[in-house]
């Protein structure tokens, strides 16, 4: 029986598709080998049977790849390590959320953040600041809002 939180393509060919992304990073000393990038799929998919998402496409990780991989905080020694935390990261304040921010608006705020008041800290951004994202989210009913400019 087909996993229902994952689409029909097989990992295999995600896994492909998140090391042709190598062609984008590698100009900042990022790149991700076939095991890792399978890891990845492996971490989604963890990470969409956690939370009860459904995800039809690799976009949000294509997405948060090609948003982190110039931060001056990633390291090829990390970066797939981080890869994986931010994937869960993502998931769970849009489940916490009821997905009232935006997959972009999200992500932009995790990099902001992510190089500014965490200084590549991912237990600082879990912790205190993707905390706050919930707390604020929630409280305005979704309005968007900077995180930047609230902590």
């Amino acid at each position: 029986m087909t996993d229902m939180f994952l689409m029909s393509v097989s990992p295999e060919t995600e896994a492909g598709a998140i090391v042709a992304l190598n062609r984008e990073t590698e100009g900042n000393g990022l790149r991700l080998t076939h095991a890792q990038a399978e890891q990845l799929v492996e971490v989604r998919a963890q990470s969409l049977r956690r939370t009860g998402r459904v995800e039809f496409a690799l976009g949000r990780v294509e997405r948060i790849i090609r948003a982190f991989c110039d931060s001056p905080y990633l390291s090829q020694e990390d970066y797939a390590d981080a890869l994986s935390a931010l994937i869960e990261l993502f998931d769970a304040v849009k489940t916490e959320t009821d997905d009232r921010i935006s997959d972009e608006a999200l992500i932009e705020e995790m990099r902001a953040a992510f190089d500014g008041v965490c200084h590549g800290s991912l237990e600082l951004l879990a912790d205190e600041v993707l905390s706050r994202v919930v707390r604020r989210v929630n409280a305005r009913g979704g309005m968007e809002w900077k995180m930047t400019e609230d902590v």
